[in-house]
């Protein structure tokens, strides 16, 4: 169904409310800041709401020039405070058309203004790398002996099955050429001009929705809400905080005065984190059942868990990517047994760590034993949402049966493979993977990245190596650039992608653990959701564009979904 797009500075001065919203000032900062936010801001706020987009609609180009300068403003502000990932809000019960494979809306405005997008883009950058940084240290600064060893390890075995494998030998044929740039770039060319980033990829990995046209309403509803708790898994920047268990029995790590009044700040700093993190998502303080404590842990990744009335869940939310610890993670990409078939390491490890925390269990419990026939939502963004889809099977598989377990995954990458000799556990397998979905975002890459994919990739650049290699550097430039066609035969190079390439012990092709995977893509005046094949996303290539990273970012998903 069309709806009526608000102007740029409309959708600015909502955003704004929403992040005076989520402003709090703890101790006697808050004393004063509080009630100026309540009494001054929020007021002014509001009559900046109905007065601004009134003028702004009567000059010309006022509206883009104004949004854009309120979302600096507002984007400054934010990376100084530091609060929760900011994307618009939910609009719960919003009047759109569903479709049983696609749907159409009018795009808001923010999509048709290139420098209002382009602004929007570089603050959100900020935000995530700024968060990254700050939880970097904090996982840096907490016990960083233990963890070192950690980490050292897993990469010491990585590196040595790269070597025993020949993929390092890949690695290096690919990487370590001067034409490397250029020949990235031809990559990307190539796509283009075979229509990968207009839909082409897509279309191909599309497949009949197993689910009723109600049924997907209802999921794209609940999905628009279990983002919101996704994106709030990554918690606030805390600078005081620190990343200490208050259970630790480590004398060394108890009798260091640091690390004892970082563990002092982390508790004070709990009600605080729980706070905002209801507010984030809209529930009661008192809903937050659990949370993790800030920063890194190599033992358990960052979450929490909170009761959700509005869709009578108990919600599991699992945090990305946010952290050293959690990229080690990321990095721990072979593969093990796992639920009767193979499963990235790193994130099958995570999945059974996090359910063998104790606090972790009691919340859950406590939740479902507090609120009968709720379900069990388990949720997560990009690293998140692979241990999320891992552990949502592993719960299906050990035959957890206190109540409906489900997974709403977002931005996930490949996880899981069956394997061929699997039998007695095709049941509960099928089982789980009929109560997980997960989606995509745009050009996001991190749902197509695993060992197997990234070998693909490398064989395509050698390939197109041992082609530019013969060029002259005025040509390779022009073809890189795009300012000449490329040859036809490079062109089939890239739209094969290493599909000659054998089989490697450890890397086997992993997909993503769900019965359909919801892509959604803008494309110029309209949304598309498709519902798509795990099995056939798990086979196409990687794309190379300019927006590959910023399209995996929670806010990202987090519009496309209010959007869709």
């Amino acid at each position: 169904m069309a709806v009526v797009a608000k102007s740029g500075v409309q959708l600015a001065l909502d955003d704004a409310r929403q992040d005076l919203e989520n402003a709090s000032w703890p101790g006697l900062i808050g004393m004063v800041m509080n009630p100026v936010r309540d009494h001054i801001w929020s007021p002014a706020l509001g009559v900046a709401q109905s007065v601004v987009p009134v003028v702004t609609d009567k000059i010309p180009f006022a509206d883009p020039v104004a949004g854009t300068a309120i979302r600096l403003s507002t984007g400054a502000v934010k990376v100084a405070y530091g609060i929760l990932p900011h994307s618009p809000s939910v609009q719960e019960g919003a009047n759109r058309t569903l479709i049983a494979d696609a749907k159409t809306v009018v795009p808001q405005a923010r999509y048709g203004n290139v420098l209002q997008s382009s602004v929007a883009n570089v603050v959100t950058l900020i935000l995530s790398a700024a968060g990254f940084s700050m939880n970097a240290c904090l996982d840096l600064l907490t016990s960083p002996g233990d963890k070192a060893v950690d980490w050292a390890a897993t990469l010491v075995a990585f590196g040595s099955y790269l070597r025993r494998t020949g993929v390092s030998k890949e690695m290096e044929s690919a990487l370590l050429t001067p034409r490397l740039p250029d020949n990235i770039r031809i990559i990307a060319t190539a796509q283009t001009q075979l229509g990968y980033g207009d839909g082409v990829r897509r279309g191909n990995a599309k497949e009949p929705s197993p689910f009723t046209t109600k049924q997907e309403a209802a999921i794209m509803t609940d999905a628009q809400r279990y983002m919101k708790f996704a994106t709030a898994a990554y918690g606030v920047f805390q600078s005081m905080a620190g990343n200490v268990s208050s259970g630790s029995k480590n004398v060394i790590s108890v009798l260091n005065p640091v690390t004892r009044v970082k563990a002092v700040m982390d508790g004070a700093s709990l009600d605080e984190r729980r706070k905002r993190t209801a507010k984030y998502v809209k529930i009661s303080a008192n809903d937050v059942l659990y949370l993790t404590p800030a920063g890194g842990n190599s033992e358990l990744i960052g979450h929490f868990v909170a009761v959700d009335h509005l869709t009578k869940s108990v919600v599991l939310a699992i945090r990305g990517t946010y952290s050293v610890t959690g990229a080690i993670t990321d990095v721990n990409a072979t593969t093990k047994q796992f639920c009767g078939g193979h499963a990235h390491k790193g994130m099958a490890d995570t999945a059974e760590q996090l359910w063998s925390n104790i606090a972790t269990n009691e919340a859950v419990n406590k939740g479902l034993a507090a609120n009968p026939g709720y379900r069990l939502v388990i949720t997560g963004h990009s690293l998140g949402a692979g241990v999320a889809t891992l552990l949502h099977l592993k719960l299906h598989y050990d035959g957890f049966a206190k109540t409906d377990v489900q997974c709403f995954g977002f931005a996930s990458p490949p996880t899981f493979v069956r394997s061929p000799e699997m039998t007695q556990s095709v049941d509960k397998v099928n089982k789980a993977f009929a109560k997980s979905v997960c989606f995509i975002a745009q050009h996001d890459c991190v749902p197509f990245l695993c060992i197997d994919s990234v070998r693909r990739l490398l064989d395509t650049l050698i390939d197109v190596d041992k082609k530019t290699e013969k060029f002259n550097i005025i040509d390779r430039g022009l073809y890189a650039r795009g300012s000449k066609p490329l040859p036809a035969d490079i062109v089939a190079l890239v739209n094969s992608a290493g599909n000659d390439l054998g089989p490697v012990t450890g890397a086997e092709r992993l997909y993503i653990a769900a019965s359909c995977v919801y892509w959604m893509q803008h494309k110029g005046s309209t949304w598309d959701v498709g519902c798509c094949s795990p099995e056939k996303v798990g086979r196409l290539p990687i794309l190379v564009t300019p927006d590959m990273i910023l399209n995996h970012l929670p806010p990202e998903y987090e519009s496309c979904l209010t959007h869709a």
